[in-house]
């Protein structure tokens, strides 16, 4: 095993003397006296540069082993401080980049905030459409369909997660529904005074659950009647948001 002396640093400099050697157990790199540079080039992974000393035979393996044995970690030019001014002055940039990504956090999470709130209401369903879902089958009549309650309840989304026990099915335009709402008022049956009953009956079909019918097995009858509708009116332009009662 071949060991040797070498200087290391720069003319003029101080200079230390080290002895270097090819055995795999030791760590070889050239140290300047000076502490931040000694850092630089031991964390900044940097290679030394070769002094005229070493410019023979057993220079090779030595930086071989200097690349195979120290650990190489990213540089930045922020990596050494050059001054006390330099240092104060990166302290004032990170502290203005931790305060901007504060600041951009709390933004991101205000919209998501702001997000939970309107979506729920962008895809809740209105009253007045509920009641159309729910009530309007303009035009249409059972017939003989013995089956009509069973097919329009869980088309019209009743039958999700229980069975609505009774629903009506009003076979009038809509129009003439709305019509109902400037009828005179009249306590609803939770009390309310914005119930109007129809001057006439109107064709509605009456869908009641049977007795042997259980979720998410649900089973009408299927009623065809002919009665006067009181339904419950809301909003600046008045609609029907609720059927109250078939009388």
């Amino acid at each position: 095993m071949g060991a040797f002396s070498a200087s290391c640093g720069k003319k003029g400099s101080h200079r230390q003397r080290l002895t270097l050697c090819s055995s795999p157990e030791k760590r070889v790199a050239c140290v300047i006296p000076h502490p931040f540079r000694t850092l630089s080039l031991l964390s900044c992974g940097q290679e030394p540069r070769v002094p005229p000393t070493l410019l023979f035979s057993e220079a090779k393996p030595l930086f071989s082993l200097y690349k195979v044995h120290t650990p190489r970690i990213g540089c930045c030019r922020h990596c050494l401080p050059r001054s006390l001014s330099d240092t104060e002055r990166e302290t004032q940039e990170c502290e203005a980049t931790m305060v901007l990504k504060f600041l951009f956090l709390f933004l991101f999470l205000s919209l998501l905030l702001v997000l939970g709130w309107v979506q729920p209401s962008l895809g809740r369903e209105s009253p007045s459409k509920k009641f159309q879902r729910q009530h309007m089958d303009s035009g249409n009549s059972p017939g003989n369909n013995t089956n009509y309650c069973n097919q329009m309840m869980k088309r019209r989304k009743m039958t999700r997660g229980w069975c609505k026990p009774v629903n009506t099915f009003v076979h009038e335009s809509l129009e003439d529904v709305k019509a109902i709402c400037s009828e005179k008022n009249i306590t609803c049956k939770n009390g309310q005074y914005n119930c109007h009953q129809s001057n006439s009956t109107v064709n509605i079909t009456d869908c009641r659950q049977t007795g042997s019918s259980r979720y998410p097995n649900c089973v009408y009858k299927t009623t065809k009647l002919q009665k006067r509708i009181i339904v419950a009116c809301e909003g600046n332009v008045s609609m029907p948001v609720h059927l109250d009662a078939s009388v």
